[in-house]
């Protein structure tokens, strides 16, 4: 008969008595709620109901000696900050879903579909773009 503690022992193995082919838990994605991406309201007036959309954000010169940030979809892109700063440039090239509003710009806006972004959530590897 084989005594308990060998055959407790056997079970374990050097993954610290983990099955290896079992992948542990990954951490809880961080939704960052966001206000005032646009600074005091200056930018864009939100309109209509929530969107979510998931894409890359991708950081650019804007011009006047700023960088800007957009979200490029599957679709197209849209313009989410005219200063990458924050969430949004610790963000920069990663996957997200963004939640928000589209809005129409203001005065001598960037061309191109704004948003008045509400959260931003790195996404999951292999999430696809709407």
């Amino acid at each position: 008969m084989t005594p308990y503690w060998f055959t407790f022992a056997s079970a374990c193995n050097s993954a610290g008595g983990r099955d290896p082919a079992v992948a542990p838990p990954q951490p809880a994605s961080i939704e960052h709620r966001l206000s005032h991406n646009w600074g005091n309201g200056l930018g864009c007036t939100p309109m209509g109901e929530p969107l979510t959309l998931s894409g890359t954000i991708v950081v650019r010169p804007f011009g006047k000696g700023t960088d800007g940030a957009v979200l490029k979809t599957d679709g197209g892109e849209w313009v989410i900050s005219y200063r990458a700063d924050g969430v949004v440039l610790a963000l920069r090239d990663k996957r997200v879903v963004a939640r928000g509003r589209a809005c129409d710009k203001q005065g001598e806006a960037i061309s191109g579909e704004h948003l008045d972004l509400l959260t931003l959530t790195e996404a999951a590897h292999g999430g696809a773009s709407r």
